[in-house]
């Protein structure tokens, strides 16, 4: 495979595009253009660029008046922590998405759930909430340009544990505070059989 080829073609309204990009194992690349036909007025058009994976929508933005334009990137969607139900004996799954460019994230472990969260912008990170304390942490590895990570936790088969209640929350190194990293969503999790 030396080469990979991308064809764009679009029919809005009045008016019809036909692009291709050719991507090459050397790195190079080359837009070739087929029929361009312009409609009369205006349509709907698409104004921007990815860098990978879906981004954002910045909602309606006025060109004339917004230039230099300037979008949120990946650093501005949520982090979003899951988990699957804890039971006795099994491995539980604690996952992580929405982390920008960072390979690893950090899996946060308490038993304290703070519902309405710690704003951390008292130490960098205005619109960051802590909502768990902290027993412990654990790097997770992430798989990127997706941005997603999780870490197998094995809940003993402690019947003394059934009914016992933690919390977790994930954090990551990010851009846009002066802290660098960003918080999940906290996750309440109760073990059982």
């Amino acid at each position: 495979c030396g080469s990979a080829l991308v064809r764009l073609a679009n029919s809005a309204g009045a008016t019809s595009i036909d692009v291709q990009c050719a991507l090459h194992v050397d790195g190079s690349f080359e837009f070739r253009y087929g029929s361009i036909q312009f409609g009369p007025g205006t349509g709907r058009v698409v104004v921007g660029f990815g860098a990978g994976a879906p981004a954002p929508d910045p909602g309606p933005v006025d060109l004339d008046q917004s230039l230099p334009l300037l979008t949120d990137g990946p650093d501005r969607r949520p982090l979003v922590h899951t988990c699957t139900a804890p039971t006795l004996g099994a491995t539980m799954s604690l996952s992580v998405t929405g982390v920008e460019a960072a390979t690893a994230a950090f899996l946060v472990l308490g038993d304290a759930p703070v519902t309405a969260g710690v704003d951390l912008g008292f130490v960098g990170a205005p619109g960051c909430r802590a909502y768990t304390n902290v027993l412990g942490s654990v790097p997770v590895a992430v798989a990127q340009p997706v941005g997603a990570g999780s870490f197998g936790l094995a809940v003993p088969s402690a019947p003394n544990l059934v009914g016992a209640a933690f919390a977790s929350q994930f954090v990551a190194p990010g851009a846009g505070n002066a802290l660098g990293l960003h918080t999940s969503n906290g996750v309440r999790w109760i073990v059982g059989l």
